[in-house]
């Protein structure tokens, strides 16, 4: 025998670091590779042969990028002793089975006996993933799809349909093991679980974790991830890598995360399923825009009642400013009360009468309007709704491409602007000149924002507001997380729907029906 072979075999007996207990013996090395997919698990210790060991050691080193040679040296050891997820790797998965996945696309979950902070971390991790998926998320106590609860040793599983079942698998102490969950069945009346190592050093909050701790959310959004049907990823980089990262901060998914749960549930209805959509073309005009005489009949206004996207939405003062279309809204955050739409040409008059919508607006740091139309840019004194000089501007003077479909523009904390366009781009503004300040990616930006937003706003509450298709995401820009998500509606402004319009519009139809009456008579 060679001597490397013997030094391979001596590494495979007898590691050498301390810190490596559990990997002393060959059982303790057989016993994690075959947990996590390596060996198969059903194999009788003793029948192993080294040059089946071997191989499953060569397997681990390659599924996370080490150097292959199926000895046990420092580098491996110290890798398989990092704090990570109970979940098996499986990089043995049979070719042409379709991964399991829940049969509908509405999920409910409940993290049982969690006090507040930790319910509002929860939230935020499902948040993170039905912003880059169809998939919606809502808390049930009684009769939850994904129950997660903190565990600790050996233990029960949490569902009554277990009957009280021992957990297949232990959560092992501090620095080890830190959760573990289970994958749907496909089954209609499934559930899946996760269960998190209550012996960890949790931090709970929002915020950048300190050092000698785990971020909770990071690991919920990884568990989380396999109760929907994901697998672990090769990829440091993704959400799904087994290993806990040495920065857990922020709690960003990453490419093969966001195209994994699309694969398995879909794109939410209207967004384009490419990742980075290819930028669209349009006709910019080449001179100032043109004001025009000639009139449409306007169309009877939309019925705030039934919003689900706004073009834009501006807090001014104690009164709230939205546009849909040709029709802008003026409503009282005191009152909480809907005023009568009026035509926004009537007021802003130096638009063109050819804009039939505002595609973004926000209010600078000095209180001027920026708002965005067709190519062009107009900066607005506040109240006055006068045109600044010089102004307006292409867009393309603020940097922004030729080709640039504006989707929203906000004005977030410390004074920064940005301008979303293109479905996935921001441009952050140097407000000083007016032009681009820097360039960026919207998940870069904005963790957890999907692409295609309609609109973009900062609200009374603090937070940055995003409506995508009929959902919106409250983002906490100092943390930099995705708060709260839903169905947008009026109820997210906090304004109530006017029922005494509703009764007014009904008693104006009833008297024209008996006027009708009368003139028939």
């Amino acid at each position: 025998m060679s001597r490397s072979a013997v030094v391979a075999l001596l590494l495979i007996a007898f590691p050498l670091a301390s810190a490596y207990d559990a990997y002393r013996s060959r059982d303790g090395v057989v016993d994690f590779l075959r947990h996590y997919g390596y060996l198969d698990s059903t194999a009788d210790r003793s029948l192993i042969t080294n040059d089946e060991l071997r191989q499953a050691i060569s397997l681990f080193q390659e599924y996370y990028h080490l150097p292959v040679d199926g000895t046990l040296n420092n580098v491996t050891l110290r890798y398989m002793a990092r704090p990570r997820c109970g979940v098996t790797n499986a990089p043995n998965h049979r070719l042409g089975i379709a991964p399991l996945r829940w049969p509908g696309l509405n999920l409910t979950w409940n993290f049982q006996l969690a006090d507040r902070t930790t319910l509002r971390t929860t939230e935020t991790a499902f948040a993170l993933w039905a912003a880059n998926s169809s998939l919606t998320f809502s808390r049930d106590t009684n009769k939850p799809d994904i129950i997660i609860a903190f565990r600790e040793g050996r233990h029960t599983m949490l569902d009554r349909r277990y009957d009280g079942a021992v957990c297949p698998n232990d959560l092992d102490g501090p620095g080890k093991v830190l959760a573990h969950a289970t994958l749907p069945s496909g089954a209609r009346e499934d559930v899946s679980e996760v269960h998190v190592d209550h012996r960890e050093a949790w931090h709970v909050a929002l915020t950048p974790n300190p050092q000698n701790s785990y971020h909770l959310l990071r690991m919920l959004v990884h568990e989380i991830g396999h109760s929907l049907g994901l697998s672990h990823t090769t990829d440091e980089n993704s959400l799904m890598y087994a290993y806990s990262p040495a920065v857990e901060w922020p709690v960003v998914l990453g490419m093969e995360d966001v195209l994994a749960v699309r694969n398995l549930y879909g794109v939410a209805e209207g967004e384009s399923s490419t990742a980075a959509p290819a930028e669209p073309t349009v006709v910019q005009r080449t001179t100032t825009p043109a004001s025009t005489t000639a009139t449409a009949a306007s169309p009877e206004p939309p019925d705030p009642c039934t919003w689900r996207h706004v073009d834009t939405l501006l807090v001014l003062g104690k009164r709230l400013f939205v546009t849909r279309g040709r029709y802008a809204w003026s409503i009282d955050l005191g009152g909480k009360i809907v005023d009568r739409p009026f035509v926004l040409g009537d007021y802003v008059r130096f638009l063109p009468q050819t804009v039939t919508r505002l595609s973004a607006a926000y209010q600078t740091v000095k209180g001027d309007l920026v708002l965005f139309a067709d190519g062009w840019v107009y900066m607005v004194s506040y109240p006055t709704l006068e045109l600044r000089a010089s102004w307006p501007r292409r867009n393309t003077d603020l940097g922004l491409p030729p080709n640039a479909v504006i989707n929203a523009a906000l004005n977030a904390h410390k004074g920064r602007t940005y301008v979303i366009y293109n479905d996935y781009a921001v441009l952050e503004m140097d407000e000083c000149n007016m032009t681009a300040r820097g360039y960026h990616m919207l998940q870069t930006v904005f963790p957890g924002i999907p692409s295609a937003v309609r609109t973009a706003y900062r609200y009374t509450d603090g937070h940055l507001y995003f409506v995508h298709r009929d959902r919106f995401f409250a983002y906490n820009k100092f943390i930099e997380t995705v708060t709260r998500s839903g169905k947008f509606d009026l109820d997210v402004i906090g304004v109530t729907c006017p029922r005494e319009d509703i009764l007014r519009k009904l008693w104006d139809l009833l008297t024209r029906l008996a006027r009708s009456s009368i003139a028939f008579d």
